[in-house]
């Protein structure tokens, strides 16, 4: 199955969701903001088997570009985005991993070196 930059995700966890996060190793996709859909789950239609979540946390008053990665899963071997309707995304029970804070990943400088243009230049 081809996976695609743009089947992957990043979540912001806040420090009130990081406990629970990484008890029950699920995620909320967050809701529509407005339009039709206004209120309900996001669909994340791109994810499916062997998609990527990294988890990311930045503290109040603290610049995004000091985004840190706290953790990182692969959605189940079931998991197709296009058919979740409840918003939630459920870890694999194996490839996961919950980073210690002083172990934490820059998130920007690894998204940075991923991203390409239409043109496939790599963009900084």
């Amino acid at each position: 199955m081809k996976i695609s930059a743009n089947s992957q995700a990043a979540f912001h966890i806040t420090a009130a969701q990081e406990q629970d996060v990484f008890s029950a190793w699920t995620v909320f996709t967050g809701t529509y903001l407005s339009g039709p859909s206004k209120g309900e789950p996001q669909i994340p239609d791109r994810m499916k088997p062997n998609s990527l979540c990294l988890l990311t946390k930045r503290r109040a008053g603290v610049q995004e570009a000091n985004r840190r990665i706290i953790g990182a899963f692969m959605v189940g071997v079931d998991f197709f985005g296009a058919d979740c309707r409840s918003g939630t995304v459920a870890a694999h029970p194996v490839h996961r991993v919950a980073l210690r804070p002083e172990k934490g990943l820059a998130f920007w400088p690894v998204l940075r070196g991923t991203l390409k243009n239409s043109a496939g230049e790599k963009r900084l």
